[in-house]
């Protein structure tokens, strides 16, 4: 039986191999009362480095009609990409993910756009619809 650290490991390999580097920057968001209630996102922590395989949206990403995140419904648009990463790093909170090294372009994951895939409670990698941020910035970063 093939076990989840076996296939982290396969993963991480083909990861390593095709992907180029990305840089993790993770937000925290405090509401800031002004005459609006503004939130304002302030960095948490420090940025994470790793690697991840992007790769453009393709057709089956964009129509395959039993995906519940997809083009026709206007989540998806056809400048979009993906990527993949480690599952061992954390995309459950706010966060901006810049590709190179240099980072050159930053990107964000689309909202309902990650999934997870474990084995046996084990998080092997992560896929995640990202869109570029063409001012380089998410809304309300500070």
């Amino acid at each position: 039986m093939v076990t989840a650290s076996e296939v982290m490991i396969d993963v991480a390999a083909t990861i390593n191999e095709a992907g180029v580097p990305i840089r993790i920057r993770y937000f925290s968001g405090s509401v800031v009362v002004t005459d609006y209630d503004n939130v304002n996102l302030l960095q948490s922590g420090a940025d994470v480095y790793t690697s991840g395989l992007k790769q453009p949206i393709n057709n089956r990403d964009l129509f395959t009609s039993t995906k519940e995140f997809n083009f026709e419904q206007g989540k998806l648009r056809s400048d979009d990409s993906k990527i993949y990463i480690l599952g061992n790093i954390n995309m459950n909170q706010t966060l901006k993910i810049g590709i190179g090294s240099p980072s050159t372009d930053q990107y964000a994951i689309i909202d309902g756009g990650l999934k997870t895939w474990n084995i046996h409670g084990t998080d092997v990698y992560h896929k995640a619809f990202i869109r570029r941020l063409t001012t380089g910035s998410l809304a309300n970063e500070q």
